[in-house]
């Protein structure tokens, strides 16, 4: 299986697109493809039993890991897991990222998670709360190389929305009323400086999951519900 074949499955349903680049260009901030998958390797956030993002270490029918001209690749097809992570020497990182909740008839989805029967596209809104998390983190310690010393321009994407209804896995955070977005897709897009980016905290996700909650029109969701949501996640505790 090539990278190419697991964009395109990925693209078929929901998906996130995530770009982070710095806001000066150097074409070689990593000296070489070793440096720059071992700086991948290193920013890697593990909180969750699949780490984000997955690397892959081997190559077979479920995936495999390769390198470009100017950048290193993994991608992975596993069950309801479909993704594929770049991070290229100049420091751009570009993550495709499939919707577990699309590939949910497949093995090894959770059976003991409800699945709404009257919606065909659903997303759950801890699901989002997470992985902004995790990305958020994992640009924090990107960081650490001095990759964005010159600043850092992230774009967020979320594909395929339009009807797809926000709901709660989590039956003590349950929500009441329907939540659906009404837009083929919502894009995330910020400038942060090299000044602000050290500082980065869980908070700076907490206030992205709300910009994307909003284009679901839930506009008061409680950020104590979500800031414990996300201490669950921080403190591995689920």
């Amino acid at each position: 299986m090539s990278s190419q074949d697991v964009i395109s499955r990925i693209k078929e349903l929901g998906y996130w697109r995530i770009l982070c680049h710095p806001l000066t260009y150097n074409r070689e901030f990593f000296p070489n493809l070793p440096t720059t998958r071992k700086a991948l390797e290193d920013a890697q956030v593990r909180l969750r039993g699949w780490y984000y993002p997955h690397i892959q270490y081997t190559n077979n029918g479920h995936g495999g890991t390769s390198c470009g001209q100017d950048y290193v690749e993994s991608f992975c097809v596993s069950s309801h897991y479909n993704e594929i992570a770049r991070l290229y020497q100049s420091g751009q990182f570009v993550h495709l990222l499939a919707l577990r909740e699309d590939f949910r008839h497949e093995n090894g989805w959770p059976t003991e998670e409800p699945l709404p029967s009257d919606s065909p596209k659903f997303i759950d809104f801890i699901g989002i709360l997470y992985t902004l998390t995790e990305l958020i983190e994992f640009i924090r310690r990107l960081s650490n190389t001095n990759v964005y010393a010159s600043g850092l321009e992230l774009s967020i994407q979320l594909h395929k929305t339009g009807g797809r209804r926000l709901i709660s896995y989590d039956r003590d955070r349950e929500l009441y009323g329907e939540y659906v977005c009404s837009s083929p897709s919502i894009s995330y897009q910020n400038s942060i400086s090299s000044d602000d980016i050290p500082y980065l905290e869980s908070d700076f996700a907490v206030e992205i999951a709300k910009y994307f909650y909003e284009r679901f029109t839930w506009l008061n969701p409680l950020t104590s519900v979500l800031k414990d949501a996300q201490l669950r996640l921080l403190e591995r505790r689920f």
